[in-house]
């Protein structure tokens, strides 16, 4: 054996395999090409609607609660309380006319209207019923406007009770005016926002809407929104207010309706230093706030919907 040779040719064929093939000789054919990636299909989107249409008859709850512990400090000292509020609407609405899906025209009874307020300390309570309580509505959009009017034969309405009134609940503007897919989220407009901080006239620096779940299938199914908002301005009496909200929405999806809202925050009171300065009693309140909302159909007897 020459010294050497065992190692050269290995080293010789490698050479050649790297060169590739000889002019003239085979060639196998190039393989098919690597398939490209399908494309992920895009995510299903649906459309939050709450829709009515003439004829339909519904039930609409709204109960706001807020429970405040207060400070009132003056040159003799401070003076505190715990309050509880609650303010409860019932009202039923026949839809007379409709367009896409909007009522524009309907017939409202008031079931029930007012509110509770107790000092926890003391347990002393008061309840008020409110101006619209057994009150038989016709409320009419025109032109962007909404026209308030008694039922034939009702007595006038006041003014300052007309201007409460809405001609949905303040949440059905908050659901996307475009589809959504699950994970999506959207900006909540801020003048209907506003409205779910209760007792108060607010300015909302934040406030958005995102679609969390759909669950169940065909007409069962739900979609589970989540809402939140914080909000500040300032109240009679020179007191700053700030308040956060969270919570969720529920969208029947098969009937297109919101089905109910369910929101928890915070409110906080306080004096706005231009009080202090003029050596005004001073007040300084905290505790947490809800916002309830249910619809349903409205079939049957009319009967209350339950307890406090």
């Amino acid at each position: 054996m020459i010294a050497g040779v065992g190692r050269a040719v290995p080293l010789a064929l490698a050479a050649a395999l790297a060169a590739g093939p000889r002019p003239g000789e085979a060639q196998e054919p190039p393989g098919p090409p690597a398939a490209a990636p399908e494309p992920a299909p895009a995510p299903r989107k649906y459309e939050l609607r709450h829709s009515l249409a003439a004829g339909d008859e519904v039930r609409v709850e709204t109960i706001r609660r807020k429970t405040l512990s207060y400070v009132f400090a003056g040159p003799g000292g401070e003076v505190r309380d715990e309050v509880l509020h609650v303010a409860r609407e019932v009202w039923r609405d026949r839809i007379l006319e409709a367009a896409g899906g909007r009522p524009t025209a309907i017939e409202r009874t008031y079931e029930d209207q007012g509110s509770f307020e107790q000092h926890l300390p003391t347990k002393q309570w008061t309840r008020a019923d409110g101006k619209l309580k057994g009150r038989v509505l016709r409320l009419r959009e025109r032109s962007g406007a909404l026209a308030v009017e008694p039922a034939a034969g009702g007595p006038t309405l006041p003014e300052d009770a007309a201007a409460e009134i809405r001609l949905e609940p303040e949440v059905v503007a908050l659901l996307p005016a475009a589809p959504v897919a699950v994970g999506d989220s959207w900006k909540l407009p801020p003048a209907e926002a506003a409205r779910l901080v209760p007792g108060a006239s607010v300015h909302v620096s934040a406030a958005s809407g995102r679609l969390a779940a759909v669950e169940g299938a065909g007409d069962s199914s739900v979609a589970r929104l989540e809402i939140s908002l914080s909000a500040a301005g300032r109240i009679e009496g020179a007191v700053d207010l700030t308040a956060t909200l969270s919570g969720t929405a529920e969208v029947a999806l098969g009937a297109r309706r919101l089905r109910r809202a369910d929101l928890s925050g915070r409110l906080t009171l306080r004096s706005a230093p231009e009080a202090k300065a003029a050596g005004r009693t001073t007040v300084a309140a905290e505790g947490p706030i809800e916002v309830r909302l249910v619809i349903g159909e409205a079939r049957g007897p009319r009967e209350g919907s339950g307890g406090r």
